[in-house]
């Protein structure tokens, strides 16, 4: 029976043949689609978009991916939306907003944002495979009925577990910790005192290094543990400790006086757990510091989930600085890497290692020995490379050094995320 026949006889989108097999072929699209949908939540919900904090861009991407990826092996198998129920991730994303202090309504406009993504997507695609099929205009009528059904049931369901969590969560005393921490963070809260006493931590006359803490597997202690040992490793007291929701952590490591060696040393040094991941401000002093050092280590974690697996296991703001400025508005840093690095801005192999070489080179004052000590390879070599480069560039390296230099910068901390992944590289 063909669809047009199934359509008319009332079929829904999930027993259509063309929408299962379109399901099917954008399955292997889901991650991009995915990710894509989670950067239109950021750029349309102004309380994702201020949130700069690395662990929420994670978690807001893995939601995505688990319903991008339930919805379309859902239709490719012909499953009815009345099978289906939220995925784990979108549970402890609904949970997480509680503890974030992001309200019901921003969960439900998110959903909104999300389906108008994926329908916009869907819709284009249809209507490109099935273009000459007389059941084109039923399928996306049926398909779009689906994902609505699909986005109220699931959205139905996390308005009952966000008014669980909720009750659960205001009864605790960490939410009383995490609102005066956000109060101080905000500065609504400026009495060194008080908040020393609400937060049984002493702010003034103290110098705090904040760190950010995510993800650990299997396991719900390992931030605590870590954060204690960084603290230990510093020679500083037993840390202020919040939970901001999800599985990350805000940590503060205080000190009467400073370390005498330099704290980012320490931090890479430690044998955190497996999957721990860490990011770090820099050592400030009192409630201002306070203050500061979290902003920078939620900068410093907002690059580390950005690089994904480029990143390494701690982050320290003083090493992503620039890339941080130059990544907040994330589609102007790809247009920019794409502009100043021309030919060199491909994410395979070969551009890559003229890349490295080139900003060694850059940062050795244009010194072909210096350099080719850095990279340990022959001059001969770094010689032959920095030509090829400026080929590829269409200029010298000194034309545009200090922006070729951050371009440069950029595609060696983010990678692929501000790269053209399309295309060869150089040969």
């Amino acid at each position: 029976m063909h669809d047009a026949d199934d359509i008319s006889n009332g079929s829904p989108a999930h027993e259509l043949r063309i929408v299962r097999g379109l399901a099917a072929v954008l399955l292997a699209q889901a991650q991009d689609i995915a990710a894509a949908m989670a950067d239109r939540l950021r750029a349309a919900i102004p309380e994702l978009a201020q949130d700069r904090g690395g662990p929420l861009i994670a978690q807001t991407r893995d939601t995505c991916r688990a319903n991008v990826g339930q919805v379309l092996r859902a239709l490719a198998r012909g499953e009815a939306v009345d099978d289906l129920t939220p995925p784990p991730e979108a549970i402890d994303c609904a949970r997480s907003y509680v503890q974030r202090e992001l309200s019901l309504a921003v969960l439900l406009r998110a959903y909104q944002v999300g389906q108008a993504y994926f329908l916009e997507r869907w819709t284009g695609a249809l209507a490109a495979q099935a273009q000459d099929d007389p059941g084109l205009a039923a399928a996306l009528m049926a398909s779009t009925a689906w994902v609505f059904a699909y986005v109220d049931k699931v959205c139905e369901q996390l308005v009952v577990e966000y008014g669980l969590a909720r009750d659960r969560w205001t009864r605790t005393p960490e939410a009383v910790r995490a609102e005066t921490a956000r109060a101080v963070l905000a500065g609504t809260l400026r009495d060194e005192r008080e908040a020393s006493r609400l937060l049984g931590h002493e702010l003034a006359r103290r110098h705090h290094l904040a760190v950010v803490m995510w993800d650990a597997p299997g396991d719900p202690h390992p931030l605590d543990r870590t954060a204690s040992e960084l603290a230990a490793s510093l020679g500083m007291g037993e840390p202020l400790v919040v939970r901001p929701g999800g599985s990350e952590m805000w940590a503060w490591l205080s000190g009467l006086q400073a370390p005498e060696f330099e704290p980012r040393v320490r931090l890479t040094s430690i044998d955190q757990p497996p999957g721990v991941r860490i990011a770090a401000g820099r050592l400030w002093a009192g409630i201002d510091g306070f203050r500061r050092s979290h902003a920078e280590a939620r900068a410093a974690a907002a690059v580390a989930v950005l690089a994904g697996r480029e990143a390494p296991a701690v982050t320290h703001y003083d090493d992503v600085e620039l890339v941080s400025l130059l990544s907040t508005d994330l589609e102007r840093a790809r247009a920019f890497v794409a502009y100043e690095l021309e030919g060199l801005a491909r994410s395979d192999r070969a551009s890559a290692r003229l890349r490295e070489t080139i900003l060694v080179l850059l940062q050795e004052g244009m010194s072909n020995a210096r350099a080719a000590q850095r990279l340990h390879v022959h001059s001969n070599t770094v010689a032959y490379r920095t030509a090829r480069a400026q080929e590829l560039l269409g200029r010298r390296l000194v034309d545009r050094r200090l922006q070729v230099a951050a371009a440069l910068t950029l595609a060696e901390t983010l990678g692929e995320v501000v790269l053209d992944s399309e295309g060869g590289g150089p040969t």
